[in-house]
């Protein structure tokens, strides 16, 4: 299921920044900001921030998504992990029960691939977009921004991770 709504989440990106068309020439978006400042949105939020927070929603997501894939495969109940011979309910090695085992046992670099993976998949975006769409603008800023949606995803995932591992620790 992880792996189903990661691919489909990939396509919904792709659609959006691949689109041959710009989406918006931004027009409604300041429009909708001019509004909002005067009514008291701070003026700090600009057609920049707006445009950099939306590339980092729209990365968030994998990067949850490739995290919890990562960790699913580890803490899986019956999982053998690095370091200790484990399944659910057994005793262990080292003194540590299954879930202590697995929790200690996540694997290395966990932000690593997920953030590598954004960077990717963004590199790519932004190249297709400066090489064949000329309706587009490939920037730096939406590669850095892209990368940090993936990072701050992958955290996020992480957490997620982590809890439910002390969650298994915890009923066990």
């Amino acid at each position: 299921m992880l792996r189903a709504a990661t691919l489909a989440w990939v396509a919904v990106i792709l659609w959006i920044t691949l689109n041959p068309e710009q989406p918006t020439d931004g027009g409604w978006v300041r429009d909708t900001l001019a509004w909002w400042i005067e009514r008291g949105l701070p003026a700090w939020v600009t057609y920049d921030v707006v445009e950099v927070a939306a590339n980092v929603a729209l990365f968030l997501p994998l990067g949850l998504l490739l995290a919890l894939l990562r960790g699913s495969s580890t803490t899986r109940g019956s999982s053998t992990t690095r370091g200790s011979s484990t399944t659910r309910g057994s005793s262990t090695t080292r003194g540590s029960s299954s879930a202590e085992g697995a929790y200690r046992d996540l694997p290395p670099l966990p932000l690593l691939a997920p953030t590598v993976l954004a960077l990717a998949l963004s590199l790519t975006i932004e190249f297709t977009q400066a090489a064949f769409l000329p309706a587009r603008f490939a920037t730096i800023s939406d590669l850095l921004a892209n990368t940090a949606g993936g990072f701050v995803g992958a955290l996020l995932g992480l957490g997620v991770t982590r809890l439910r591992v002390l969650h298994r620790l915890l009923r066990s």
